[in-house]
């Protein structure tokens, strides 16, 4: 369909070009949509051109703050996203946002769409301090108009929580992960896969906190709920087992700790191979239990244990953010594993 697309509007350009011009307002908007076209096809290259060709017309005839104009802009600030020229991107998207406030106020739809890629644009390049006043803002604006539950309020709170996170502002996001679990439960079911992704990050943002009772509630939660939902050989449970298996150890619960990670191992070997990082660190976890059990220590836990508690903001760093990798995590079907959880600080996201 999008190919019959891309090739009726060349068709479309084309003509325009000849009978109107290349300067003619239709033949931008046809330019324009060609571009995005391109773009959801993943031409991100072939599309760049067309999207500057229209942005650049369009300055020069309307003017820079012209409607078109800050349109054409924000298709070519996506572009430059899927092209991962982030810093270009930003630049464009500032102008857009800019010319947005100028012409409509703060609180027009438009003004607030700018908003949002611009601290979109930010938040890929982890510059989570710009990007949160205007998170924030977008927040509390979705908030009053569309109300708590509405889509773009809810992606809002996402974009918010990560932000907080990544700037370990731990106290403050705990709240909003509360609240988006809950929006999760209400809209998808408490056994959807991304309400348990949610339900799992909360938990590590506990346990980054030394709240361990309170983690192990919803790590049991999380487990039990992926058992029912992908099966015990399916990474996402792989991932509710090893955590669990964590927590108990750092409790000294070695017993029940031992079983889940010999469990955890196996099912690493399976799935990713006796090499795989992830099979060695939890090859490493259930030794160490086997050598508690063996000696019977109450001594401090085995290899896979977090970090100490005083470095909570990095493991929560690692743990918890959840959208597009942009944390230095290990991602297993929708869940993510710390750097401290597999003792590796300092790799970047897989």
């Amino acid at each position: 369909m999008l190919e019959d697309s891309r090739s009726l509007l060349m068709e479309v350009v084309s003509g325009r070009r000849e009978e109107l011009g290349p300067r003619n307002p239709l033949t931008l908007h046809s330019i324009s949509t060609l571009s995005q076209v391109l773009q959801e096809q993943g031409r991100a290259a072939e599309a760049e051109p067309l999207a500057r060709e229209a942005l650049a017309t369009s300055t020069e005839l309307l003017g820079s703050k012209h409607p078109d104009t800050l349109g054409f802009g924000a298709d070519l600030a996506r572009c430059l996203v899927e092209l991962g020229r982030l810093p270009e991107a930003e630049e464009a998207a500032r102008e857009v946002e800019a010319g947005r406030r100028t012409m409509h106020g703060d609180e027009h739809r438009e003004t607030r769409q700018a908003s949002r890629q611009l601290a979109n644009v930010l938040v890929q390049q982890e510059k989570h301090g710009d990007a949160e006043a205007l998170v924030r803002a977008e927040l509390e604006a979705g908030r009053e108009k569309e109300g708590s539950r509405h889509p773009s309020t809810l992606s809002a709170l996402s974009t918010m929580r990560e932000v907080l996170v990544e700037q370990g502002k731990l106290t403050e996001a705990e709240p909003l992960m509360r609240e988006e679990l809950l929006a999760s439960r209400e809209a998808r079911g408490a056994r959807h896969a991304q309400t348990l992704v949610l339900l799992s990050n909360l938990a590590q943002l506990l346990h980054s906190q030394g709240r361990l009772r309170e983690a192990e509630l919803l790590y049991r939660e999380d487990l039990d709920a992926s058992r029912q939902v992908h099966g015990d050989a399916h990474p996402d449970t792989l991932v509710a087992v090893s955590n669990l298996a964590q927590l108990l150890s750092e409790q000294g619960n070695f017993g029940e700790a031992r079983p889940l990670a010999r469990e955890a191992a196996a099912l690493s070997h399976t799935l990713f191979g006796a090499t795989d990082l992830r099979s060695l660190t939890l090859r490493a976890l259930s030794d160490g239990l086997d050598e508690q059990m063996k000696e019977g220590a109450a001594a401090a836990p085995p290899p896979l244990a977090a970090a100490a508690r005083g470095a909570e903001h990095e493991l929560a760093r690692g743990a918890i953010a959840a959208r597009r990798g942009l944390s230095a995590a290990w991602r297993m079907g929708g869940k993510l594993w710390s750097e401290d959880q597999l003792g590796l600080a300092g790799m970047v996201a897989c």
